[in-house]
């Protein structure tokens, strides 16, 4: 008995009822056709074991474009002839209401009726549900827009103690800094990730010192001071006692 069959790996199907699946001269291996043209009918007796070649020759017979790309892909084919492929199935899809791109009332419509490949999952349908989900558009994500900013709610408008801390003009978009070391003043989330103890001046030093440290002489700019790079790195600049900041 075929411990396969009933499930969708025809590939094994196929071969616990006929051997083994062989290989083509350039060692690819053979495909399996489903006979009647669907891929969950896994029956035995809908499968037929057959070249790469001959199962793209058979779905381009059948004017089966979408199946013909695919295996295409797997080929070596012409740019011209797979140009000529993809159009073809890019109409066969238009044509039965798949393509992606027919527009935001297709899309709008599978999105409601659930059918939508990316509204899958509980967070996607309660966003479909409230109305806040990005793929709604037109009337129906504008309405919702109007409401969330009527009641202060809008991810745009920032939360309670964003809106109070920019009332307040303690907002970090409104903080600027200066570096000690190469004296620019920028806001205070650049200030912390590019200056102060990483700022180039200081980096720069630390390589320095590394390298040839008995040799170079610093000045503290919180003090003043002038000496050797390894004695003011060691009590001076972020460690100097005149540092105000």
């Amino acid at each position: 008995m075929c411990i396969y069959c009933g499930t969708a790996k025809y590939r094994k199907i196929y071969e616990c009822h006929f051997g083994p699946i062989p290989n083509d001269e350039a060692g690819r291996t053979f495909e399996i056709h489903h006979i009647d043209g669907n891929r969950k009918n896994n029956d035995p007796t809908n499968l037929k074991c057959v070249s790469i070649q001959e199962h793209y020759e058979i779905h381009l017979l059948q004017g089966d474009w979408q199946a013909a790309e695919r295996i295409a892909s797997k080929m070596k084919i012409s740019h011209e002839e797979l140009s000529k492929l993809a159009f073809n199935a890019a109409n066969e899809r238009v044509n039965n209401g798949t393509h992606p791109w027919l527009g935001k009332e297709h899309n709008l419509r599978m999105i409601l009726n659930g059918t939508h490949p990316l509204v899958g999952g509980k967070i996607h349908r309660q966003r479909v549900e409230n109305g806040t989900h990005p793929f709604l558009g037109g009337d129906i994500q504008r309405e919702t827009s109007r409401k969330r900013v009527a009641d202060g709610t809008h991810n745009f408008l920032g939360g309670s103690v964003t809106k109070m801390q920019l009332a307040m003009g303690i907002h970090t978009s409104q903080i600027k800094l200066t570096c000690p070391h190469c004296n620019i003043t920028t806001s205070k989330n650049n200030a912390i990730r590019w200056h102060f103890d990483k700022c180039t001046i200081i980096t720069g030093i630390k390589n320095i010192i590394e390298n040839n440290p008995g040799s170079v002489k610093v000045t503290c700019p919180h003090c003043g001071k002038t000496g050797g790079a390894a004695g003011m790195n060691k009590w001076h600049f972020d460690k100097c006692k005149f540092r105000c900041d």
